[in-house]
């Protein structure tokens, strides 16, 4: 097929340079997919729980149970990720850190908007005082209709990113019906000396296409 002959070519006659670079983009391209959906998945569960996570704090700091304790109580209760996040915060406020501090960190290192609230929220609690438990209820009110929210965009937007996706694949499947139908078809081109040129600069194109499809549906809540 012409994909096997491209691979073929690129790795026994392309110059050094190229299968250098290629094989670079390639690697790291392929760890950065990797990890970058491993990291959404994460994020995206943690967002899930956290709904849940405070309206915990707020049961357990109505029934008496002091801050500490009920950031204890969420890392035992809730499952991971967001209780072993929570079990670490619990472990530094018993080595003497301050709950609003670790819950700023965790903030910033999630990049995640109802944190930072949430790391607001006890901020202010503890500097001017107020019924923590009220204030956490409001927003664990607020963090579920955003999270609702969310799932309507995501919902909305899924036949954009369903016509992205698409219009993305729909080279490649061209290119597999063209060599079922007509397997001779790129013979005459397959010898030019930019032919491996010109399948790199398509895939490039290609590439860039599916990054900006994604960027355009991506719509933040």
């Amino acid at each position: 097929s012409i994909v096997a002959f491209l691979g073929l070519k690129i790795g026994t006659q392309a110059s050094t340079p190229v299968q250098i670079a290629l094989g670079i983009v390639m690697g790291v391209g392929a760890v950065y997919i990797w990890v970058n959906g491993k990291a959404k998945k994460r994020l995206s569960m943690i967002e899930e729980q956290l709904p849940e996570a405070i309206e915990l704090m707020v049961r357990s700091l109505r029934v008496g149970h002091p801050f500490s304790s009920a950031i204890q109580i969420v890392a035992k209760e809730v499952a991971d990720p967001l209780g072993s996040e929570f079990g670490m915060i619990a472990d530094e406020s018993a080595y003497g850190r301050e709950v609003s501090e670790s819950l700023k960190d965790l903030a910033e290192r999630m990049d995640m908007q109802d944190l930072r609230f949430l790391a607001v929220a006890v901020t202010i609690q503890q500097q001017s005082g107020g019924n923590l438990a009220e204030i956490l209820d409001g927003l664990a009110k607020v963090v579920r209709a955003r999270f609702r929210l969310f799932r309507r965009v995501k919902a909305i937007t899924a036949e954009a990113k369903w016509s992205g996706n698409f219009l993305s694949a729909f080279p490649l499947l061209a290119l597999v019906a063209i060599q079922v139908v007509k397997p001779d078809y790129f013979d005459k081109v397959k010898e030019s000396p930019f032919f491996i040129y010109a399948a790199l600069g398509v895939a490039f194109m290609l590439a860039l296409n599916l990054i900006f499809m994604r960027i355009m549906t991506n719509i933040k809540v």
